[in-house]
């Protein structure tokens, strides 16, 4: 990490994906350092939640109906076919999860 948090090693990672500017990328990531400063959720997941947002994410108003019709849903819930806010989805999702992981 050559001395940087863990939020800004992540997107600056991916910063050339997205024609980031480096210095950039390290000033928006550097406020999800240490969970957001306190200790709340780690700032390399909040970091990849960036990523994710800049290469699924939409920029002008209408898109998520675009989105919708590729997919029949932008509920998180429908997309992933889980119901993650219940205590069997949340079981279903860590188990998911730490199969990917392993």
């Amino acid at each position: 990490m050559d001395g940087y948090y863990c939020s800004q090693a992540v997107l600056d990672v991916f910063a050339p994906d997205f024609d980031l500017n480096p210095d950039l990328d390290k000033k928006i990531s550097i406020a999800l350092a240490g969970g957001s400063g306190n200790g709340a959720e780690c700032g390399a997941v909040s970091a990849a939640y960036l990523v994710i947002g800049l290469k699924y994410g939409f920029s002008h108003p209408g898109d998520p109906e675009k989105f919708k019709l590729l997919h029949d849903h932008i509920d998180c819930p429908e997309l992933i076919c889980l119901e993650i806010f219940s205590q069997e989805g949340q079981q279903e999702f860590k188990k998911n999860i730490k199969e990917h992981i392993e």
